[in-house]
This record gives C-alpha cells, sequence and structure tokens, in this order.
C-alpha cells in the first residue's frame, strides 16, 4: 500500500509472505478447526473494520525515490516465533511529533490495484547486488515482492 504524506515522502506498507497474520490479528478467532477459520473468515463482510495491534505491515521510505537501495525502515511491529520485534523510527525520519496512532485494516470486495510503479523505481541490477551483501535479517532486504502479490 502506498501511503502518499506530500512534502513529506512516501511511505509503503509492505505485502510480505506471511502478511495473512495481519488478518488473523485484526479478527481473531480462538479455533484451530480449519473449516470453523474458513467459515468465520469468509463470512466477514465488506467495509469491516478493526485495528491492528501486532503482525502490522513493516512501513519503508526510500530517502532517494529513485533508489531503492535508500530504503529506510520506517515502522515494524512483528510477533516472530523468536520473540517480538518493533521498530519505529516515525519522529527520526519525518520529525518531532510524529508518530503512528493506528493501523486500521478494512475487509474489501473491491478489486486489488498496484499502483506502485508510478511511486518507486525498479529494482534493478545494482540493487540486487546491494541486496545479496546484506546480512540475513537485515531489515532493509526487501524486494518486489513486498510490494505485489504474486500469483501464478
Amino acid at each position: 500500500m502506498v501511503i502518499d504524506l506530500g512534502e513529506r515522502g512516501i511511505l509503503f506498507a509492505l505485502i510480505n509472505w506471511d502478511s495473512y497474520k495481519e488478518v488473523y490479528d485484526a479478527f481473531p478467532l480462538d479455533s484451530f478447526d480449519i473449516d470453523k477459520r474458513l467459515n468465520y473468515y469468509q463470512k466477514l463482510k465488506p467495509r469491516t473494520k478493526a485495528d491492528l495491534k501486532i503482525n502490522q505491515p513493516k512501513i519503508v521510505t526510500f530517502t532517494n525515490i529513485n533508489d531503492p537501495k535508500t530504503v529506510v525502515v520506517v515502522y515494524e511491529n512483528t510477533l516472530y516465533a523468536n520473540g517480538h520485534k518493533k521498530t519505529d523510527n516515525f519522529e527520526k525520519v519525518f520529525g518531532k511529533d510524529i508518530t503512528l496512532k493506528t493501523i486500521t485494516i478494512e475487509m474489501t470486495d473491491d478489486p486489488v490495484t498496484w499502483d506502485v510503479e508510478k511511486y518507486i523505481s525498479p529494482f534493478n541490477k545494482s540493487f540486487w547486488e546491494w541486496r545479496k551483501k546484506l546480512k540475513y535479517d537485515d531489515p532493509r532486504k526487501i524486494g518486489f515482492y513486498n510490494f505485489k502479490v504474486v500469483v501464478e
């Protein structure tokens, strides 16, 4: 998702392989029964909203929108199997008193649109060479897949 802050810059809420956890966090169901879970989530009506508490999407910006190597992690609040990770750089990146209050997830039946290409440059060969040099757990380790769901 693209969040255009005008003069302050552009934020990107990233899509990850485990983004389904955001839905589970927003609309919890205390059941491990797969049929109950599928039925519950299928019946959530469009425009049903809930605030995320944890497992929120990583939010990034670029200091140079034309260079994906300038990615900066602005926010992350995720529960991993080995612990909780929270990063909040809103004030550091955007200035005093700039904070994230809430992230709300809304169910929709609208078609998915992908407008990210009009905001960022392609991930070229030099980006991929730079990315290979990052440590495994470096939060800047992103790629095109974080901006689009790839369905084959």
